[in-house]
């Protein structure tokens, strides 16, 4: 008899090690269906000894242990899968088995057979992973790509592409697919369940080299001659995870690439200020591009929204302006300038020409102030800011922190009871409502998430308007995967973003700003109020090496990552309630200082979410006690290791 010490493989990050007893040896990688509670749990073995040599530890025991059934199919994980879910569990302060739930295709686990594949390949291990870096536009890291892809033919090794969205993969794998359709594979969980199936038992059995396209959740996919993995938009968000256990995929790839021996190319532009810090250290690898300045084949042509406010000219006529002379003289409000509607006009009367119109905020204004006292209009459950969206009948404001809904004639100000509130800031809605009335013959397709749920919607918007000649398409970021190109890109305002609570919110609106002005083929215009921000002359010289240098600077000044190290620890329920649990966290990650946020915020009526952060200095990450203890952490509790969000 033997016990056998395994951890479940589940989304749950606190769920620990259990042990059970068999009248049969696994080796440590195994994968076991284990009793568990009521049924049985997918289980990773750890370890496996005999009996007689725990007896004295079983004696004492408080609890019967439980026998595992008879196997009839075993499977293992090789050690440098296992060592490399190790260091991502660590790094995340969370268990293997929720590291491993998230990194190993469930589409495998449903199969046991196909596991397999991870014990037919043999690696070689490294000291340190071989990470290279490669900064250029779009087009030119798609010829890289193919260059790639015929160099590991030519060494018969396969290369895996990793996209951030289904839609980015399936735009990558049309590109890189010419010539060597039969030896290209694409694979997301956009894909039925049969196909993907299918799929992967392609990948599997395959004996060309191939090259495989696909989304981060499958990027572990065993595969034996595989030489390279390529990060295609190394910069995107959708490589982490937004629910538990919040992983980042693109650090399970680089622990891989170090336990395995693959190569590792992060490519991107601009890429991660991280990256090129790590360059300088000697950490990564940098493949040049041949040209110190990216040069893209339409220039931005930025506009200065605040040249024509009513307060500048007031102080052109050498006069003291007040509050209600400025109301007084103040037009309407124009979220689309006249220099960006004439290039409107003039892209439309082009016999193919579109238009491609990028906003950051949904609904109609994303802010209301009262004209009163100047007091912003939120949400009476949460706080958070109230969002104003147009309706058929009605005005509606939407909180889209809570997602409670209020009719726009009963809110007035909680501060003085006033009722006049200015709608201010721009929404989706408020522009669409401006291209109406100045183009009312033209058609307007709208792209955000309020009108489009789905990959298949999101699709079909973009299809019709692509079949529509001269007519106008408008959207959040959203649709930025799913636009290829534009007569006319024309960016309403991306303001918004700067005042995002992120510590890294210049390099996510460099990267917009990127993207868009890769999909214009004739003008692309950028309106803004800040126009003096060194973000916008860096982007349109194509100086990104300057731009990440200066990212590098301040975050160095204020400690934020790769010169830091930032833990967000929120717990969520009643009032009273976090702010006990909250003290728990305090003394448990004791000597280390919990920061607490000054609020907790209201996720509806009766349950609340409270944060508190701890900084750690460079070098001071993963600390293992410290990411124990945080692994233990209950249900109601979430760990996010340097989140974008610091609220």
């Amino acid at each position: 008899m033997y016990t056998v010490r395994c951890i479940p493989i589940s989304r749950a990050r606190n769920m620990g090690e259990l042990t059970y007893f068999s009248s049969t040896s696994y080796p440590t990688g195994s994968l076991l269906f284990v009793p568990f509670r009521k049924g049985e749990a997918q289980a990773l073995v750890l370890s496996c000894e005999e009996v007689r040599l725990s007896k004295a530890t079983l004696r004492t025991s408080s609890f019967a242990l439980r026998k595992i059934r008879k196997q009839s199919h075993v499977s293992c994980l090789p050690p440098a899968y296992l060592e490399a879910g190790r260091k991502t569990a660590l790094y995340h302060a969370t268990t293997l088995g929720a590291v491993l739930f998230s990194c190993i295709p469930k589409i495998l686990f449903t199969t046991p057979q196909t596991l397999d594949a991870y014990q037919k390949i043999s690696y070689k291990s490294n000291t340190k992973a071989n990470v290279s870096l490669y900064q250029a536009p779009y087009a030119m890291r798609v010829v890289f790509y193919r260059s790639l892809a015929r160099e590991a033919f030519a060494k018969k090794s396969s290369v895996f592409f990793i996209t951030p969205t289904q839609q980015d993969a399936e735009r990558l794998h049309t590109v890189l697919r010419e010539g060597i359709e039969q030896h290209t594979t694409l694979l997301h969980s956009g894909l039925t369940t049969r196909k993907q199936h299918t799929v992967v038992q392609e990948v599997l059995d395959a004996t060309h080299p191939l090259v495989v396209v696909t989304t981060p959740h499958f990027l572990a996919i065993p595969r034996g001659d595989l030489g390279t993995m390529v990060l295609e938009q190394e910069q995107a968000s959708p490589y982490t995870q937004h629910i538990s256990p919040f992983i980042d995929f693109r650090i399970f790839a680089k622990e891989l690439a170090n336990t395995t021996g693959i190569q590792l190319v992060l490519a991107d532009l601009p890429l991660r200020a991280e990256c090129i810090f790590y360059k300088e250290k000697g950490v990564y690898q940098d493949i040049a591009t041949g040209c110190q300045r990216m040069h893209m084949k339409v220039p931005i042509e930025l506009i200065d929204m605040k040249k024509n406010t009513s307060l500048e000219q007031a102080n052109d006529a050498n006069t003291t302006p007040t509050r209600e002379t400025l109301l007084q003289k103040k037009e309407p409000f124009k979220a689309v300038g006249k220099v960006l509607l004439k290039h409107i006009a003039d892209a439309l009367n082009m016999p193919e020409g579109r238009v491609f119109l990028h906003t950051t905020r949904k609904g109609f204004a994303p802010t209301t102030l009262c004209r009163d006292c100047e007091t912003t209009v939120s949400c009476p459950v949460c706080v958070a800011p109230l969002v104003l969206h147009k309706g058929t009948h009605q005005n509606l404001f939407l909180c889209h922190a809570c997602g409670m809904s209020y009719d726009a004639q009963t809110i007035t100000c909680k501060t003085c009871g006033g009722w006049r509130l200015d709608a201010v800031g721009i929404g989706i809605e408020r522009v669409a409502q401006e291209l109406q009335i100045v183009f009312p013959s033209t058609p307007l397709f709208i792209l955000s998430g309020d009108t489009t749920k789905t990959h298949a919607q999101a699709h079909a918007v973009v299809k019709r308007w692509y079949n529509t000649p001269q007519s106008i398409l408008l959207g959040t970021e959203l649709a930025l995967p799913y636009v290829t190109e534009s007569t006319l890109v024309g960016v309403v305002s991306l303001d918004s973003l700067l005042s995002l609570p992120r510590w890294n919110v210049y390099e996510h609106v460099a990267s917009v700003l990127t993207r868009l002005q890769e999909r214009a083929e004739k003008t692309c215009v950028v309106q803004t109020r800040h126009a003096q921000n060194t973000l916008f002359s860096d982007s349109m010289e194509g100086n990104f090496l300057r731009f990440q240098k200066n990212e590098l600077a301040q975050r160095e000044k204020l400690g934020y990552p790769p010169f830091g190290t930032l833990l967000k620890i929120g717990v969520s329920g009643a009032l009273g309630k976090v702010y006990q649990e909250m003290q728990t966290v305090t003394n448990l990650v004791a000597p280390h200082p919990l920061i607490l946020a000054e609020h907790p915020r209201a996720l509806n009526e009766t349950t609340f979410v409270l944060y508190g952060f701890i900084f750690l200095k460079q070098g001071m990450w993963p600390d293992e006690i410290l990411a124990q203890k945080l692994a233990t952490l209950p249900p109601p509790f979430s760990v996010k290791i340097n989140p974008d969000s610091i609220l």
